[in-house]
């Protein structure tokens, strides 16, 4: 995932929401900003899930043979 500006201002969102819930002063506001930022991210064309990147396979560890 390529981590675009608006990648990173959800993060921040997000862990505030986390560990701040309970203030209650702000929360409605940034439930709000976390919504419109979920929706920037994923209009963003810089967003790609990470099952769509290809992987390789792990090389296994040769053993030697036993004699």
């Amino acid at each position: 995932m390529t981590e675009s500006r608006e990648w990173l201002l959800l993060n921040a969102v997000e862990c505030w929401l986390h560990h701040y819930t309970n203030v209650g002063k702000f929360t409605d506001d940034y439930i709000k900003l976390r919504d419109e930022l979920r929706i920037a991210v994923k209009e963003s064309d810089t967003f790609t899930d990470s099952k769509d990147a290809p992987t390789k396979p792990t090389p296994r560890k040769r053993t030697p043979k036993a004699s």
